[in-house]
This record gives structure tokens, C-alpha cells and sequence, in this order.
């Protein structure tokens, strides 16, 4: 199996803090990471959705982003981080391109997005929303989905600055290769703490071995 889900499971010490604060409190552990994302994963399957369809997401930075994002994992679905700042005219070029099956926002911009043709769900800055709620009813194991190397995990979109923003299609393979490169590059060890400031819709922040 090649799934960056799996590949990461296989590392936790599920008593260890995955995120922490500035006081060092504890906010997440790698218990929590693996609960939580199997609520999303079964949320998002009961939502309708199948391994390889596209999951957009313009939302702001919070653990429920983190448990989402390895939730999409978990079930085979495509991430697709958007910039929080991105407007109507923008969002409407990456719904085209893209077609995702679900596109999750803000719940103040839920009422901007009625009208549009796809799923529309809420999460804000806490983690709390329509999709957060469904997650919460669900059970907290989920079996991960198999997938090959060369399948899809994450979409990125370019800048645009030759034109409109482009899908860069990123497999799992790539996003494994990346982790372990760099852990090996910088000599992570389990009793290292990373200082996390990159928004959630920014390329870096998808490879988990950049969590801390």
C-alpha cells in the first residue's frame, strides 16, 4: 500500500503530542490525529463520496484542518487547499478546472456559495462546522485506503503568473519521498518541536513530516 496516511501511521507513538502550544500545553496527540481523521474519512464516504474524487478546501489553519486533511487521505480522496483570500472569480476558475465533489469554506461565506453546483460545508478558524458535526457521530476507526504510487493525493494550484493558476497533480509517492528526504536532510529526531507558521493551503505544509 501506498498511501502517505499509512506511511505516516506507521510512525506514531499514539501517547505523543502531535501539536503543541507556545505555554507547551498539549493541544492534539497522534491518538487524537488517528481518531479524528477516521470520523472525517467515514463523514466524507457517508457524504457520497469515492478514492480519487476531489476535495476543496478554503478554509483557515486549526487542528479540524489537520484532521480533515488526513481524513482525505485515509478514504483515497484528493485535497485540494485554496487561499483564504481567493475571491469569487478565483474560486469559480478552480470549481471549473478541478470539479471537486466537495467544496468546504468559512460559515460566514456558506451563504456566497449556495448557489453554486457543488457540496457545500463549513469549517472556521476553531475547527467547528456542518462537516466537524457529521464527523462527530461517526465511529473513531476506519481502514485506510489502498492506493497505488502514481495516484493523486493532493492537488496544488500554481500562482498564475503566466496565466491562470495550473493544477499540479502530487501523488502519494511524492509526498512520502519528500518526508523522508527530509528527515533524513535535517536529522529530525521524535524529541524535535517544529515552530509551525505556513497557512494550511500552502505546499509545504502538505508533507506531514513538516508537522513538528
Amino acid at each position: 500500500m501506498t498511501n502517505l496516511y499509512q506511511v505516516f501511521r506507521e510512525h506514531f507513538n499514539l501517547s505523543r503530542p502531535l501539536l503543541i502550544d507556545a505555554a507547551g500545553e498539549t493541544l492534539a496527540t497522534y491518538d487524537d490525529l488517528d481518531r479524528c481523521s477516521a470520523q472525517f474519512a467515514i463523514a466524507l464516504t457517508q457524504l457520497g463520496l469515492k478514492p480519487g474524487d476531489r476535495v476543496a478546501v478554503q478554509t483557515q489553519k486549526s487542528i479540524g484542518a489537520v484532521y480533515l486533511y488526513c481524513g482525505c487521505l485515509r478514504a483515497g480522496l484528493i485535497y485540494l487547499p485554496l487561499n483564504t483570500a481567493y475571491g469569487a472569480h478565483e474560486l469559480d476558475h478552480f470549481l471549473q478546472d478541478a470539479t471537486p465533489s466537495l467544496l468546504m469554506v468559512d460559515p460566514e461565506q456558506a451563504l456566497d456559495h449556495a448557489a453554486r453546483s457543488v457540496l457545500t460545508l463549513t469549517m472556521d478558524q476553531f475547527g467547528e462546522g456542518t462537516l466537524t458535526d457529521l464527523a462527530r457521530h461517526c465511529a473513531t476507526s476506519h481502514p485506510i485506503e489502498a492506493r497505488a504510487p502514481d495516484d493523486i493525493a493532493v492537488i496544488v494550484y500554481t500562482s498564475g503568473t503566466t496565466g491562470l493558476p495550473k493544477g499540479a497533480m502530487i501523488s502519494h509517492e511524492n509526498l512520502i519521498s519528500n518526508a523522508q528526504t527530509l528527515k533524513t536532510a535535517w536529522d529530525w529526531t521524535p524529541t524535535d518541536v517544529m515552530l509551525h507558521t505556513l497557512p494550511i493551503f500552502h505546499g509545504y505544509w502538505l508533507c506531514p513530516d513538516e508537522w513538528g
